[in-house]
């Protein structure tokens, strides 16, 4: 899952600094061309994920060199692109980040499956891979990450496992 190592150690999904220097990264070897997401599962310890697309991201902590990415520190993320604030909120280890890029070219940041903030078909620089960046302690990392590439699964899927469920509960009402 994972390229372009600066004292990184990767195993399976998961990154991690591996104590060999300050600053560390690594990038995903697959990437998104068009709709799809990356996720990951969030720490606790401060790191920087987002999108990149040239191969020039540096091993520092900045975001600039990111179009689309999160920022978590041990209570809180925020949302950048290309450097530059757009929201944030509390976070904690064990939650679940993602970046999607939308059928409609929206960029849309989730928390735990729930919309953080959404940018309006920015123009974007395909194609994109996960970037992870962290600084100073070793163990610092992201777990689980995970790419989907097409459209994620269509909203009306939740609702029609809602409604088939009410049906349900209503039809062993009556028996």
């Amino acid at each position: 899952m994972w390229t372009a190592l600066t004292n990184t150690t990767a195993t399976g999904n998961n990154i991690e600094h591996n104590g060999g220097g300050y600053f560390a990264k690594g990038q995903s070897q697959q990437t998104l061309s068009g709709p799809g997401y990356f996720e990951w599962r969030y720490d606790g310890e401060y790191c920087v994920v987002g999108l990149g697309n040239n191969n020039d991201e540096s091993p520092s902590t900045g975001s600039s060199d990111l179009d689309f990415a999160f920022i978590g520190d041990a209570t809180s993320y925020a949302v950048r692109e290309q450097g530059v604030y757009k929201s944030d909120g509390s976070a904690v280890a064990g939650d679940v980040f993602r970046i999607e890029i939308a059928s409609n070219g929206d960029i849309i940041y989730k928390k735990n499956g729930q919309t953080v903030y959404t940018t309006s078909n920015p123009n974007k620089g395909y194609p994109y891979y996960l970037v992870f960046k962290t600084q100073e302690a070793a163990g610092n990392g992201i777990s689980a990450a995970v790419v989907q590439t097409g459209t994620p699964s269509s909203p009306l899927t939740a609702l029609f496992e809602w409604v088939d469920l009410l049906m349900l509960v209503w039809a062993t009402s009556f028996c």
